[in-house]
């Protein structure tokens, strides 16, 4: 049996996110880590949709968030 880790951790967040209330935000979150976001940040940003804005140091997510329509994003 594997020893669990930083993958079983991810597939349990997964599993809870998708499951509890934020299960719609969960599955845009997952359209755009299939698009090649990074999943914590697609989660992040789902999350803060209905926030006025989203300051972040990270310009590669900016650019990818407003590639993906968050016009709210800015950096830092």
């Amino acid at each position: 049996m594997p020893k669990p880790g930083a993958g079983m951790l991810a597939i349990d967040l997964i599993v809870l996110c998708l499951t509890g209330d934020h299960a719609k935000q969960s599955s845009q979150a997952l359209d755009l880590a299939e698009k090649g976001m990074d999943f914590a940040d697609a989660l992040h940003l789902t999350r803060s949709r209905r926030c006025e804005g989203f300051v972040t140091f990270d310009r590669k997510l900016v650019k990818a968030a407003k590639a993906a329509g968050y016009q709210g994003m800015r950096d830092a």
